[in-house]
């Protein structure tokens, strides 16, 4: 059955209420950042996820079980590694953490991103 346009998601067309979480108390270390997450587009395989995030300031332990692609909407995000070695992305950046990323997240300014997720069968 071919697929049809119906079928294309635009996220900016079919705007979502996102979904309240917060990180687990276990992960934080600053803050406790209310965030939301809209998955627009899940895969028949439901290894590929696509959507909308935002999320309060704050900080907290990530362990990334899955291969993530992010554009950075509004805000300012510092990822660093265990190492200590980080990267700040803004407004327009893209960028991938692979599987098996370690690290920290830093929310600095209320950020939103457009996120696609993968993840991978056999880990």
């Amino acid at each position: 059955m071919p697929v049809t346009i119906d079928k294309v998601v635009a996220f900016s067309h079919h705007p979502l209420a996102p979904t309240a979480s917060e990180p687990p108390p276990e992960r934080r270390f600053e803050g406790t950042p209310k965030q939301g997450t809209a998955n627009y587009f899940t895969d028949s395989t439901r290894q590929l996820d696509a959507g909308f995030w935002e999320s309060e300031p704050g900080k907290w332990h990530a362990v990334s079980e899955r291969n993530e692609f992010c554009y950075i909407l509004e805000g300012h995000v510092r990822i660093a590694d265990e190492q200590g070695n980080s990267k700040d992305f803004r407004k327009g950046d893209a960028f991938m953490i692979p599987y098996g990323f370690k690290g920290t997240w830093q929310i600095l300014e209320f950020t939103k991103k457009y996120y696609v997720i993968f993840v991978p069968e056999s880990r």
